[in-house]
């Protein structure tokens, strides 16, 4: 058997409802799936890469960026407020991540979504579902659809993109964000790239890399999300934000906060914490 042959190919219930919580995505941040403007059209696409090749000095704190926010394995937890309106709703996540092509998260609380999670491997994305305990597969499409209804997506979570890879990037300068002087950075997805967004921009602290902020454009060039990365600390080699707000900027009552309770890098994650059968174990 190889590797990961527990993984067995599911396809999603005909039933499924988006707007439970157990359940896939709560479709309240539709930026990325039909919306209108994000159709591909020749007079709303931006400029198209003249070349593929990121400049030294931008590809330098882009690799860094990524490599704090994954070092060679991550374990840890956080708590996620997600903020409609009077609406707001709070998740105990914890995730094990290691590379870049392996990733497991499972909600610890509230009790009604206790168990819920996501593993991926490689290109393939599972989630387990523990009412109804059903594990289905994910269709790609919906990697850049809303996580539990909040303004991250799937992708956010379990990172199948990555800046280096799909991106080709340009140093910008120097920029004040708030109290932090930063890196600006310019990303362009690369022609053969599955993203859905038209460009990205970048802020990073020069020394460490690590993320200030970041803005998300549709193709036809209009700033939609934005990614905000504040009280940074450093674990061993790795600075990172410990909180994290992503805001809806089509709606300014909608916003999704992250912060990190309990970080630890580098730490041996096997093979076996990467598989249906620890997605699917029942949580204490």
């Amino acid at each position: 058997m190889g590797k990961f042959d527990l993984v067995r190919k599911l396809s999603l219930p005909p039933r499924l409802h988006f707007r439970s919580c157990a359940f896939i995505v709560l479709t309240v941040v539709t930026l990325f799936l039909c919306a209108p403007d994000l159709a591909r059209s020749a007079n709303e696409k931006l400029k198209p890469v003249e070349s593929e090749m990121s400049d030294n000095k931008a590809l330098e704190l882009v690799r860094k960026l990524e490599k704090n926010s994954r070092g060679e394995t991550f374990n840890g937890e956080m708590n996620m407020t997600v903020t409609h309106g009077s609406n707001v709703r709070k998740l105990g996540i914890r995730v094990w991540s290691r590379g870049k092509e392996l990733a497991l998260v499972r909600i610890l609380e509230p009790a009604r979504d206790k168990g819920t999670g996501n593993l991926r491997v490689k290109n393939d994305l599972w989630q387990y579902l523990p009412r109804v305990e059903k594990t289905v597969k994910v269709p790609s499409i919906l990697l850049f659809q809303s996580w539990m209804g909040s303004d991250f997506s799937n992708d956010d979570l379990v990172k199948s993109t990555s800046l280096e890879r799909d991106y080709v990037h340009k140093y910008i300068g120097e920029e004040k964000v708030g109290d932090v002087t930063a890196a600006k950075i310019e990303g362009i997805p690369k022609p053969d790239a599955k993203i859905v967004w038209g460009k990205i921009t970048l802020w990073v602290t020069q020394k460490d890399g690590a993320l200030v902020e970041q803005d998300f454009y549709t193709e036809a060039g209009k700033l939609v999300k934005r990614l905000k990365g504040t009280d940074h600390k450093t674990f061993g080699k790795y600075t990172i934000p410990t909180k994290l707000t992503m805001q809806d900027l089509k709606n300014e009552n909608s916003s999704t906060e992250i912060v990190y309770s309990r970080v630890e890098f580098d730490r041996i994650l096997g093979d076996e914490v990467f598989t249906l059968k620890e997605l699917e174990k029942r949580l204490p």
